[in-house]
C-alpha cells in the first residue's frame, strides 16, 4: 500500500489551492501511468528486500486487475455514456453521482480487504485524518504565498 500514492485527491488539493488544473491533471496522469508500469517491479523489489515470497505473476496480475481494468472500463464507459447521453449530462449528472459512489466504494474496499479490526483499516482512516489537516494548512500556505510564483512580465530586449 505504501508504494501506491493516492493521486485522485491531488486534483482536489490543487483546486483548493487555485492551482493550474491542466498541469495537475497532466501530473496525475503521468503518475498513474508510471504506477501502472512500475508498481509491479517496485513492489517485487520491496517485498524481496523483506524476504516476503510473492510471485511476480501475482503482483503483475494485481496491477492488471486493480489498475488496468478500471482504466479500460472508465475509458470505454465514458465514451459510451457520452455517446448516449451527451457530454453535458455526463459532466453535470453522472460525475456527481459517481463521486458519492466512489467514496462508498473506497471505504467498502478498505474494510473488505482488511476487516474492521485490522491495523491496516485503522491506518487507512488515521492516515486520512492526519493528511487532511496537514494538506489544508499547506493549501493556506500556497494561497498566502502564491504571489511569489506569479509570472513576471517579459523584458523587452532593445535592438542596437
Amino acid at each position: 500500500m505504501g508504494i501506491a500514492p493516492c493521486t485522485a485527491v491531488v486534483l482536489m488539493w490543487s483546486y483548493l489551492a487555485r492551482g493550474n488544473d491542466a498541469l495537475t491533471l497532466i501530473m496525475v496522469a503521468i503518475n498513474f501511468l508510471t504506477m501502472l508500469f512500475l508498481y509491479a517491479p517496485l513492489g517485487g523489489f520491496l517485498l524481496g528486500v523483506n524476504r516476503m515470497p510473492i510471485p511476480w505473476q501475482t503482483i503483475a496480475l494485481s496491477v492488471l486487475i486493480y489498475m488496468g481494468l478500471p482504466l479500460l472500463d472508465g475509458y470505454f464507459s465514458r465514451k459510451q455514456i457520452i455517446k448516449e447521453k451527451g457530454p453535458k449530462w455526463f459532466e453535470e449528472k453522472f460525475v456527481h453521482r459517481l463521486t458519492t459512489v466512489s467514496v462508498v466504494a473506497l471505504l467498502a474496499t478498505s474494510i473488505t480487504l482488511f476487516g474492521l479490526a485490522s491495523g491496516s483499516s485503522l491506518a487507512t482512516v488515521v492516515g486520512v485524518l492526519t493528511e487532511v489537516p496537514i494538506m489544508l494548512v499547506l493549501v493556506k500556505i500556497c494561497l498566502a504565498t502564491r504571489n511569489w510564483f506569479e509570472r513576471t512580465p517579459k523584458l523587452v530586449s532593445r535592438e542596437r
